[in-house]
Formats: C-alpha cells, sequence, structure tokens
C-alpha cells in the first residue's frame, strides 16, 4: 500500500510537470498565425496555460514534498549539491511561474504575437533544460553514490554528467512525454464544439510524441547499468510485470489517439487521458521497483517522516 501510494505521488508530480514545461508552447500553437484569431482557440489556450500554472504549482510542491521526505540514499544525493544550487532552482520556478502567467494575461488581452512567443520560449526552455537533466543526475546519484566523482559538485560537473547516455536517454524521453502530456491535457479541457481542426493537430502532437517515446524508451533501458536492464527484462519478476503492463498501455494510448486524429471524438479524449495516467503511473512504479528492494526503500520518499501515515518516525519509536 505504501508504495503504491509513493508510485502515485511520483507520477502525478510527472504529469504535473510534463503538463507545466511544455503547455505554454501547446499554448502558443493554439494561436499561431490567422488561426489565433478563431476566439474557441484562443479561449482554449487561455484555459491551456492556466493549466500549465497550476500543474507547475501542483508539480513543485509534490516535488518539495519529495525532497522533504527523501530517503536516506536520495537525502545523501541532494547534499552533493551546494545550497546555492536549490536557491537557484527556486527561483527559475517562479520565472517560469511568472511567464506562464504573463502568457495567460496576454493571449487573453491580445498582446501582439511576438510578447507569446517570448513568454512561453522563454518558461518551456527554462524547465526543460535545466530540471530534468538535474533530477535525473540526483537519482542516479542515490542509487549509486560512486557513479560521479567528488563530494560537492559543482555547476560545469553537472553539465558534464548531463551528456551521460542515461541522463541525455532520461531527458529525450521527459521532453517528449511533456508534450504528449501537454496535449493530452489541452484535449481534456477543450468543449465540446470546439474547433475540430485544432482537436486532431493536437492529437497529432500527442501521437507523435508518444510514438518518439518508444525508441527513447528503448535508449533508456540500454543506458542503464546491468543490474537495472537485467530486472527490466526478466531478473525481478515484478519490475518486468509492470514494464511489460507499461508497454502495452502505451501501445494502447497509440492506438487511440490515432482516433483522435481520425475524428474519433470526445470519447477517445477521455481514454487517451486515461491511459495517460495509467502510463505513467505503470513506468513510474517500473523505474522504481527495477531498483531492487533495498535501493527502493533507500532512495524513495519516507512516508512516516513525511506524515502521510499520520505518525512521524521518531514517534513511532518511542511508541516501540
Amino acid at each position: 500500500m505504501a508504495d503504491l501510494l509513493v508510485d502515485g505521488v511520483l507520477a502525478a508530480h510527472l504529469l504535473a510537470m510534463n503538463v507545466a514545461c511544455a503547455g505554454p508552447l501547446v499554448a502558443l500553437w493554439l494561436i499561431r498565425g490567422r488561426r489565433g484569431e478563431n476566439a474557441d482557440r484562443r479561449q482554449l489556450a487561455v484555459r491551456v496555460a492556466r493549466l500549465s500554472l497550476l500543474a507547475l504549482v501542483i508539480g513543485g510542491l509534490l516535488g518539495g514534498w519529495a525532497v522533504m521526505a527523501s530517503g536516506e540514499g536520495l537525502r545523501a544525493a541532494i547534499h552533493r549539491f551546494p545550497a546555492s544550487a536549490y536557491w537557484f532552482g527556486l527561483s527559475e520556478l517562479i520565472f517560469s511561474a511568472v511567464c506562464i502567467a504573463g502568457l495567460a494575461r496576454g493571449v487573453e488581452l491580445r498582446w501582439p504575437f511576438w510578447a507569446s512567443v517570448l513568454l512561453a520560449l522563454a518558461s518551456a526552455s527554462n524547465l526543460l533544460y535545466h530540471f530534468p537533466p538535474w533530477m535525473a543526475v540526483i537519482g542516479e546519484l542515490a542509487v549509486n553514490p560512486d557513479w560521479a566523482s567528488g563530494q560537492l559538485l559543482d555547476h560545469r560537473t553537472l553539465l558534464a554528467l548531463y551528456k551521460q547516455p542515461e541522463i541525455a536517454a532520461t531527458w529525450l524521453h521527459f521532453v517528449l512525454a511533456s508534450f504528449a502530456a501537454a496535449s493530452i491535457a489541452a484535449l481534456w479541457i477543450s468543449r465540446q464544439g470546439d474547433d475540430e481542426s485544432s482537436t486532431r493537430g493536437l492529437g497529432l502532437w500527442a501521437l507523435l510524441a508518444t510514438a518518439c517515446q518508444i525508441p527513447a524508451g528503448v535508449w533508456m533501458v540500454v543506458s542503464r547499468n546491468d543490474a537495472v536492464r537485467d530486472a527490466l527484462l526478466g531478473g525481478e519478476w515484478f519490475a518486468t510485470l509492470l514494464f511489460a503492463a507499461g508497454v502495452l498501455a502505451a501501445l494502447a494510448l497509440l492506438q487511440v489517439l490515432l482516433g483522435v486524429v481520425l475524428g474519433e471524438g470526445e470519447w477517445a479524449v477521455r481514454r487517451a487521458t486515461f491511459l495517460l495516467v495509467i502510463v505513467t503511473l505503470l513506468m513510474t512504479a517500473t523505474l522504481r521497483h527495477s531498483r531492487g528492494t533495498t535501493q527502493r526503500k533507500k532512495n524513495s520518499p519516507d512516508l512516516a517522516r513525511s506524515g502521510l501515515l499520520g505518525v512521524s518516525r521518531q514517534e513511532r519509536r518511542r511508541s516501540e
């Protein structure tokens, strides 16, 4: 039960950050060119931008919770970076939030298109460049402290680590997942009667991004260390089962998105949204369980420490 709760929280964090990262670009696509004069598309773009801002807040809070409740290995990895890095990260999140809020307001008030371009690109590039590879590095250090040398890692060392195959593959996969999730989120909040071309266009974006995640996912598996790769490919039956279920759910998502592109309507959009959540949950659980029971406990949020179970670890020890 505890593992399921952790998987759910981390999956929600990932989905929220996916929408926050690529949502501004989806909103920008909706108001491009002459089609931006379409009132329905403009209103949908406003809703997408507002949803992106809400997702950023939720994703940030869930990420903060994961850090505060981090396990032994994750805490050690977090401490490998100076405090200034985290203050900088917080300032980047605030900057992106301001840009997204400005984008929503600008689209609503019909600011010049170039202003929307600047705000959308500033927010998306900021989030997609700084956070996915950094979090991937922290994840690798949590599992294997010897993965990078040096007790305290500076910015130059961090940039060098971004070039490692396991980090680059994870980074690419997250970028693609962001475009898929943001497009599906835009479809989900669209209203019946909205411009049909925008619905099919969003479906096509989601379909292409999801399809591209397949080779990116293969790269992720190949780039992992032998223990994780073996666990995914039969070494750990539960991790293998989760991985297979995630792949099948992703294939089902592709089929449903193709239906959206072909004009199957609102029911297909609902199925795509449901399958997106399922795929994210399964793949999040797959990554955690592929590291083995000991590593999973060391590098997962501590529910007792976080207070979600209603009692702190210290109180539990006192009672014992």
